[in-house]
């Protein structure tokens, strides 16, 4: 557990699934036939994350079987993220983008013989449980978003090979595509009772929000990672990018963070509470999914081991491998 930074704060209401328990038993169980268990290590990490409480608190409204599912989406996100940042992969931009290519054809196509890779074959699995849930429409939505956020990730890498630390207004772009919220709010729409139509997810108003939304996702993520992060030479962290653009110290870049994710949430809140007035019942239920992933990220990263000093030293002792990297 990790101590909440003097100052953050975060008004927005708690909510949580009540179909949790067994959740992660469950993940273990998927994750092992999927092949990203492979080793004691790699379950040791997996038991660290606590999957099954930042599902249910990012879907709160969903069934037991589609919690289920997310609680995977995200396993796969957070194994899949370890891969990049913690191996010397994740500096090969040129292994990379093959890597994410793969991915890609295997969401829009659902073809089975391009899950070569454990992280691939997972991906599949979870897109063929998403079509039962799910229209062509929404997938061709979610595919790009995950096309965005594998597109983060290569920016990311390229940079760590040409071991540059991007400047702020670069980074805050590249953060957005990285940190993958985009797809995760996509998955809140199976789940909700009202009807969300494609015309509903493009307002501008709710665009705006699924940004500032995940501004603050990002930067409470960079303030739990940083540790973490640093232990690996990263530079992708608003913390890392404050100290090399102000030349100011680790304290000082952590403070004005603060100070960053607390304007932010304050311009969600403002938007939002104008955004409901306009939009109904389908547009405040989709408000409430952006609030149940701010408030979850923000209770849930204060209390995982994912961004302990144990999950440090286990993913420094790390070596498996999840993808194919001779495509």
């Amino acid at each position: 557990m990790l101590p909440r930074p003097r100052g953050l704060r975060c008004s927005l209401p708690i909510r949580r699934n009540s179909h949790s328990e067994g959740v992660h038993a469950r993940c273990l169980d998927w994750s092992t036939r999927m092949g990203l268990i492979p080793d004691a290590t790699a379950l040791k990490k997996i038991n660290k994350i606590q999957v099954d409480d930042i599902a249910a608190r990012t879907y709160p409204t969903a069934s037991q079987e589609y919690l289920q599912l997310l609680a995977d989406m995200l396993t796969w996100f957070f194994v899949s993220d370890d891969q990049y940042d913690e191996r010397k992969l994740g500096a090969s931009p040129q292994k990379l983008g093959k890597i994410f290519s793969n991915f890609v054809r295997i969401l829009e196509t659902g073809n089975a013989r391009l899950a070569i890779s454990p992280l691939g074959r997972a991906l599949l699995d979870i897109r063929d449980r998403l079509a039962h849930h799910t229209s062509a429409d929404w997938m061709s939505q979610f595919t790009d978003n995950m096309a965005l956020y594998f597109r983060g990730c290569l920016q990311e890498s390229q940079n760590r090979q040409s071991m540059v630390t991007p400047e702020f207004d670069e980074y805050c772009q590249i953060r957005r595509a990285s940190v993958g919220t985009y797809p995760c709010f996509d998955l809140f729409e199976p789940a909700m009772t009202h009807s969300c139509t494609r015309a509903l997810v493009r307002e501008p108003a709710l665009g705006a929000l699924r940004d500032l939304a995940t501004d603050v996702v990002a930067w409470i993520n960079d303030i739990v990672s940083f540790q973490k992060e640093s232990s690996f030479s990263d530079p992708h962290n608003m913390i890392s990018v404050l100290m090399h653009d102000c030349g100011i110290s680790q304290d000082e870049a952590s403070a004005k963070t603060v100070e960053f994710i607390n304007a932010q949430l304050d311009s969600f809140v403002d938007v939002a509470g104008k955004t409901r007035l306009t939009l109904g019942p389908s547009g405040g239920e989709y408000i409430d999914g952006l609030e149940n992933w701010i408030r979850g990220v923000y209770d849930w990263s204060f209390t995982s081991e994912r961004y302990s000093s144990d999950y440090i030293e286990l993913s420094q002792q790390a070596t498996h491998l999840l993808v194919e990297e001779d495509l």
